[in-house]
Parts: C-alpha cells; sequence; structure tokens
C-alpha cells in the first residue's frame, strides 16, 4: 500500500524569517531526490505552502503523514510532544519538534486579524471534522531572529537551513523512506 507524506513548507517570504519555512522546502528541492521513495511504496510531495490558508486543504487530507516546516513565536521547553534535534553551540539557534498540535499552538507566530482569517490548525481542524486529516502531524520549526520587510533570511537562519533538511530526511529515514543527497546546482541553496 502506497504510504503519502505531504512536507509543507509555510510562511511569508516577503517577511525575512517569516518565509523560512518556504526557503527550507527550496533547500530540499535543491539538495535531496526523493524520487527513489516511490519504487519504496511512499509518495513524498514537497509543498511550498506560503501563508495558503484555506487552500491547503488537500495537502492535509487522504495522506498518512503531514510534516510542516515554520517558525514559531517563542522557544518551548521540551516535553512529551516537544523535541530539540538540533541546537548549534554557538549561536542557540535550535530546531523544534512538535509531534502535538495542540504544543505547536501554544507557541505558534499564527495570529487571526479578522474573524474571516483562517490558518494551518484551522484548516487541520476542518480536515478533522470531515473525517479525511492526515494520520499524523509533526511540526519542525525555529525561532525567527528578523520579521522585518525583506526576502533574505538573516544570517543565522540561512546558516540552519541545511540543519533544518537534515533533520527532516533523518526523520523520514527513521520512517524507511529512502532520500538520497544530491549536488545542489549554484544559487541561494547551494
Amino acid at each position: 500500500m502506497l504510504k503519502k507524506i505531504n512536507i509543507l513548507g509555510l510562511g511569508n517570504l516577503l517577511m525575512s524569517d517569516e518565509g523560512f519555512g518556504v526557503h527550507c522546502i527550496r533547500y530540499l528541492h535543491a539538495h535531496y531526490d526523493f524520487s527513489a521513495a516511490d519504487a519504496q511504496g511512499f509518495e513524498i510531495q514537497l509543498v511550498d505552502a506560503g501563508t495558503g490558508g484555506m487552500v491547503l486543504g488537500p495537502y492535509l487530507e487522504d495522506v498518512d503523514r503531514v510534516i510542516l516546516i515554520d517558525v514559531i513565536a517563542e522557544a518551548p521547553r521540551p516535553s512529551s510532544s516537544v523535541s530539540v534535534p538540533f541546537q548549534d553551540k554557538d549561536s542557540g539557534q535550535a530546531i523544534y519538534h512538535f509531534t502535538d498540535a495542540n504544543a505547536f499552538r501554544r507557541h505558534s507566530m499564527q495570529t487571526a486579524m479578522s474573524p474571516h482569517q483562517v490558518g494551518i490548525l484551522e484548516v487541520f481542524e476542518l480536515s478533522l471534522l470531515r473525517g479525511n486529516a492526515a494520520r499524523a502531524l509533526d511540526f519542525f520549526c525555529t525561532t525567527p531572529r528578523d520579521l522585518s520587510l525583506g526576502v533574505q533570511l538573516s544570517p543565522k537562519l540561512q546558516a540552519l537551513l541545511p540543519q533544518m533538511a537534515e533533520q527532516i530526511v533523518s526523520f523520514l529515514k527513521e520512517m524507511s523512506v529512502p532520500v538520497v543527497s544530491i549536488d545542489a546546482p549554484a544559487g541561494p541553496y547551494a
């Protein structure tokens, strides 16, 4: 039976580090080949989810697992639903892995500007109500350094991209998903 895993990079590319999830998806595209997963019974989809809101519903439904990459407002304490798989000794910048949506919600930067605005967690809750939600939901997150207008990541988060990608790939490999590292072309994700 085919196991479907969607990996969504969330964030606003116009607000520097807020776009970290999208930059991470682009990094994964540039540095890893997921095609070998097909032959092993996995369907992996990398999605530049941006700030999609309700249009992200189909990516959260009828799949076995969804991995979300995002920034969070504050660093959580490790617990049964939050681990810290990586922390840079020099900068203190860390990667957090949430396995519980409620734990993520407590640290999320997601705020509604209007009662009509819908975020990723509300979309997931709608998927639950419809009975089509992913069987598992994981969040790989970090805290931002710069949320000013701009399309570049701060130097600390730019330096964190390879580690974040490595953590996600390691997580997939723990589930026996074959992922192959490739030489990245020249460019911002080299």
